[in-house]
């Protein structure tokens, strides 16, 4: 006696080939894992620049670039703004954008430094203006080193604060046809609070 073949039907394809393409996205899906997960976004960082009151009607300020110093002593440069900026107006909470968002690897950093140009002076309150002369022979300008100490997470925002103590940072040396004007900055950097902080008070 001869038995009929029974022919698979339509409803028993169509759950055939719908197993099928799920057994193709779970092996897609362990070839992707394999691959490793995608590598995370870099931290943005924006730093602004902010000052004390001082003795003068202006101190002008030539910034020529802001980094950031890593522990193996490399530098990351964050903002080019080449603009002169006037530290008497940066207080009371006023600030000037340094650097806007800049891409910064995972890591920890020390250090952070703004390269000055050319052209800064100081406008005395008897309105006499004098160049204000940078204690280094370097073509570059001056590097400001400030202690910050910034554990950089992947894809996270930081704000930081790079604040000069304007009374400090001005002297005079000489007199009459001697007399010459000197920046030597005091100050420091450090990481904004998220919400409602300020910064710490100058240290003496």
């Amino acid at each position: 006696m001869h038995h009929a073949r029974t022919r698979p039907g339509r409803a028993s394809l169509i759950a055939l080939a719908a197993l099928l393409s799920l057994a193709a996205l779970l092996v897609l899906g362990a070839l992707g894992a394999l691959g490793g997960a995608p590598p995370p976004k870099p931290t943005t960082v924006s730093v602004h620049l902010t000052g004390s009151p001082g003795d003068f009607q202006e101190v002008i300020l030539h910034v020529r670039a802001v980094q950031a110093g890593g522990e193996a002593g490399d530098w990351v440069t964050l903002g080019v703004p080449d603009a002169r900026v006037n530290l008497l107006r940066l207080t009371g909470g006023v600030v000037a954008l340094l650097a806007d968002g800049a891409a910064l690897p995972p890591g920890h950093y020390e250090r952070l430094r703004l390269l000055l140009g050319p052209g800064s002076a100081v406008r005395l309150l008897d309105g006499s203006v004098h160049a204000l002369a940078l204690p280094t022979s370097l073509e570059d300008g001056l590097e400001l080193e400030l202690g910050l100490h910034v554990d950089v997470d992947p894809s996270t925002s930081r704000e930081l604060v790079v604040d000069l103590d304007v009374a400090q940072s001005v002297r005079r040396y000489g007199e009459g046809s001697g007399e010459r004007w000197v920046l030597e900055p005091v100050g420091r950097a450090f990481e904004q609070a998220a919400a409602g902080g300020r910064p710490p008070d100058h240290e003496g």
